[in-house]
């Protein structure tokens, strides 16, 4: 399925897992482009490595300063979509 560029499949009754498996979901650039909201993979690389410079802010003042930053990293997490392009 990946290397022919198919869909994605979803697997919702694994048997003796309690979890959908889903495979194939970045096997097209169009897919890759929907997953990463963006069309620039450049940009994905760099919000990636700003994630992992960030540092321990000290002092609860710094802490406050720096959610607006972690709320970004919220955006990262996987999402439950009812509909949508494949």
């Amino acid at each position: 399925v990946s290397y022919a560029k198919g869909p994605a499949v979803l697997f919702e009754n694994v048997m003796g897992y309690d979890i959908p498996v889903l495979g194939n979901a970045f096997g097209s650039i169009k897919r890759l482009e929907i997953g990463l909201e963006t069309t620039d993979f450049s940009e994905i690389g760099q919000r990636i490595a700003d994630m992992t410079k960030m540092e321990i802010p000290s002092g609860i003042f710094n802490k406050i300063r720096k959610l607006p930053e972690l709320s970004k990293m919220s955006e990262s997490f996987p999402k439950l979509e009812k509909s949508g392009p494949v």
